[in-house]
């Protein structure tokens, strides 16, 4: 795959990037799910303002994604880091 890449000075270069179809394919579909993740200002908006009326303790929202930390904090750390770290990379 060739790509350009812009330094500094705002000059393009070209660059080789070696990406195998299978790793494009995980990123493709890590991008599809974090797509689904998100909202609009808008919805966000809502959901700050119908959270702050209904005097929850705390707002979190998308649901979907705010459950899954949820989970993780109640995990051993040893648990918790090694699936961050198999996430992540990190």
């Amino acid at each position: 795959m060739l790509s350009t890449v812009r330094d500094i000075d705002g000059f393009s270069h070209p660059v080789s990037l070696n990406i195998s179809k299978s790793l494009l394919a995980e990123l493709a579909a890590l991008e599809r799910q974090l797509a689904a993740l998100l909202i609009s200002p808008e919805q966000a908006a809502t959901e700050i303002l119908a959270g702050m009326e209904s005097g929850a303790f705390e707002i979190h929202f998308p649901r979907a994604f705010t459950r899954k930390f949820k989970f993780l904090r109640c995990l051993p750390y040893r648990w918790y880091f090694s699936l961050i770290h198999r996430s992540t990379g990190l």
